[in-house]
């Protein structure tokens, strides 16, 4: 932890029992394809560069709480069809570049509380076909600029009671137009959207 890295880190494909990078610098992170059997913590991170984790399994939570991820024009954090046992947390995270979640199953919770999502030219956050088995929590100022987020995407709910998205500022309405999107895919039954109170907005596939 609180390392320097100059040269991106190449472990593709390779077993962990956990990756803990808080509080490091580093030009890049490539863990394609890799498996951990704990959590990779990369808190308070700063990363000038791609965190490429697509096609992992990662057996803990995935956290980027307080992370600056930047790579402009291309991917912040790419990890699309990763497996995340736990949830996944971009708590008061800073992305410079494309979010992809697509194809992801997460097992927990999609927190972006107090996040800054930006990608000049392109989606700040993309979650198409991801699996979110928790909730997706947006709240606490988190951000996005209008026009950037692809939020076509389909959750599947862990449990018949439904499941929750919680958010405090915009996007709401992308956030709503993104779960009627899903619709024909396979929402559950009762999705919540809350601001303060619960509000419903039902399915009854």
């Amino acid at each position: 932890m609180d390392c320097r890295f100059v040269t991106a880190i190449e472990a593709m494909q390779t077993k962990f029992t956990a990756l803990y990078l808080n509080g490091s610098s580093l030009p890049g992170l490539n863990a394609e394809g890799a498996e951990v059997k704990g959590h990779i913590f990369l808190r308070v991170a700063t990363v000038n560069g791609e965190v490429s984790l697509s096609g992992a399994v990662i057996g803990g939570q995935l956290d980027f709480d307080g992370a600056t991820l930047s790579n402009k024009g291309s991917y912040a954090l790419n990890a699309q069809g990763a497996e995340v046992k736990g949830g996944v947390f971009l708590r008061r995270a800073t992305t410079k570049g494309e979010v992809c979640l697509s194809g992801a199953i997460i097992g927990g919770q999609l927190e972006f509380n107090g996040a800054t999502l930006s990608n000049e030219g392109g989606y700040a956050l993309n979650a198409q076909g991801a699996v979110v088995k928790g909730g997706l929590i947006w709240r606490e100022g988190a951000s996005c600029p209008e026009g950037v987020m692809d939020f076509a995407v389909w959750f599947r709910a862990s449990h018949a009671a439904g499941f929750r998205v919680i958010w405090d500022q915009t996007p709401r309405a992308a956030l709503a137009r993104g779960l009627l999107a899903g619709a024909d895919a396979d929402l559950p039954r009762k999705v919540f959207l809350s601001r303060r109170k619960t509000r419903a907005l039902k399915n009854e596939a």
